[in-house]
């Protein structure tokens, strides 16, 4: 069993209300098609309270839940609990914390996430690379523009 571990922060043009909004209520406007487990999926969606659950949703009452949410203060910070299959690195058990905090005009988003179980450097790589993606190229695109990225980031 195996432990790694990263963070990644993000600057955002936008008031921390506007990120977290984006980040909870919007998330299925500027997540990343490429990321969802399974072709076909028809949104990714955040329910913003303490036992929440983020996952994707299929149709018909399928789909596949990524995180519980385990902590939450609004415009500051969103905490979870998920899983990560053999398929993606795993099995492992993630937490992952988003901490927003106001800087200047704008916001920055503090990803911190943690993973243990099978994982290792390879795993951690793969994980920082596709949050880089989804927050700075996804989310804050989004953000200060109003609408998805032109062109998804390559991944």
């Amino acid at each position: 069993m195996n432990l790694i571990e990263h963070t990644l922060e993000i600057e955002i043009a936008a008031p921390p209300p506007r990120v977290w909004k984006a980040l909870t209520d919007q998330i299925g406007a500027w997540w990343h098609p490429g990321f969802f487990s399974r072709k076909g999926a028809l949104a990714f969606v955040v329910e913003p309270r303490v036992g929440g659950r983020v996952y994707e949703d299929w149709g018909d009452g399928q789909g596949l839940v990524w995180y519980t949410v385990v902590g939450l203060v609004g415009n500051e910070l969103l905490q979870l609990m998920g899983d990560l299959d053999a398929k993606n690195g795993g099995p492992a058990r993630l937490h992952t914390a988003f901490r927003l905090r106001a800087e200047g005009k704008g916001t920055v988003i503090r990803l911190e996430e943690q993973a243990f179980g099978r994982v290792d450097e390879k795993t951690c790589t793969s994980l920082e690379k596709g949050w880089r993606i989804l927050l700075d190229g996804c989310l804050r695109v989004f953000v200060e523009t109003g609408r998805p990225p032109p062109r998804w980031p390559a991944f």
